[in-house]
């Protein structure tokens, strides 16, 4: 009934299975507004950010871009885990432990879609990954993906204004997925208008992609996907399109305690819309040089500078469509 797949890790036996939660389905005001969803980087409230926002106002993080953030979802990687029994993550500590009561600063209006396939999310254990999952949801959040394991619950589909966009959660920091096994998952799921993976991989702070990615990335589109997009790099990729596909490799960070470059202070959010039969998507570019650890959104010539070079570094027959800040694309169930 359930597909429980890996990436032929042994590890992954004895891990626990989530089954699906329920797809989103939230009432649209006008039927006629277009569907849409964003996408962040990645978030850690750990460490250095735990101890800047316990010296702040509740809701700092997101208070100078709550109102970018309005969508029917919004997606982002939650880096980190929330173990029963906290303990402040120390300078250079790589286990990322969250106070739960910080998990307050993601709250938006918007429904919020927390991924957990990352290479963090397992950094106390099963235990800690099971309380995690149970504490997000007890603040409001809908949570999906795993480390090592591709289940059912490492897809959701978010149902709004007559659009079905699904999104698979996936981790390939320790491996390469079986492209088969993700389809075959990503079918069972019915008839939806775009597909759409949430992806952890790549190397670090690295401007543009590796091999590995755009062999996957091409694999995945080759097998059905409209839209990849990637996290985990810590700076922003470039951003290709192959065949009917897009591929954004690294949104970079969204909320981190990174500071040693302008680089890892710059995050992409993208805002994938719908408006008749053609897809697009708006490229809204985010700094945390101003404030850290709350992103603010660029604008005027930091913005222009900003997808410029990102147009430079990325498929040059975007280049003219990143530099204005919308891309426009056909979804292949269209």
């Amino acid at each position: 009934m359930y597909a429980i797949l890996n990436f032929g890790i042994t590890e992954a036996i004895g891990l626990p299975i989530l089954w699906a939660l329920e797809p989103a389905n939230f009432s649209p005001d006008n039927n006629e507004e277009p569907i849409s969803i964003i996408f962040t980087g990645d978030v850690m409230l750990a460490r250095d950010v735990e101890m800047r926002l316990l010296s702040k106002e509740k809701g700092y993080s997101l208070s100078s871009i709550r109102d970018v953030l309005v969508a029917d979802a919004v997606v982002m990687n939650f880096e980190a885990a929330v173990p029963e029994n906290h303990i402040q993550t120390q300078h250079m500590e790589m286990k990322f432990s969250v106070r739960p009561d910080l998990l307050g600063e993601l709250r938006l209006q918007s429904p919020i879609y927390l991924s957990l396939a990352n290479n963090h999310s397992l950094d106390f254990g099963v235990a800690g990954y099971k309380n995690t999952v149970k504490t997000l949801e007890e603040y409001g959040f809908k949570a999906y993906g795993h480390a090592i394991a591709i289940s059912t619950s490492s897809l959701s589909v978010i149902e709004v204004k007559g659009q079905k966009v699904l999104v698979l959660y996936l981790n390939a920091t320790y491996g390469k997925p079986d492209i088969s096994l993700v389809k075959n998952l990503v079918d069972s799921a019915g008839p939806v208008d775009l597909v759409v993976t949430y992806i952890h991989w790549g190397t670090e702070y690295e401007p543009k992609n590796d091999t590995a990615q755009e062999n996957l990335a091409h694999q995945l589109i080759d097998a059905g996907f409209d839209l990849v997009v990637g996290h985990h790099p810590h700076v922003v990729q470039n951003v290709e399109k192959y065949k009917d596909g897009l591929i954004f490799y690294s949104l970079g960070n969204f909320i981190f305690d990174q500071y040693w470059t302008s680089e890892v202070q710059e995050g992409l959010l993208i805002k994938v819309v719908k408006h008749s039969d053609m897809w697009g998507i708006e490229l809204i570019p985010v700094e945390s040089t101003t404030a850290r650890v709350q992103p603010h959104e660029m604008m005027g010539g930091v913005k222009h500078t900003f997808l410029n070079k990102l147009a430079n570094r990325s498929d040059p027959d975007l280049a003219s469509e990143i530099s204005s800040g919308f891309i426009s694309f056909q979804s292949v169930e269209d």
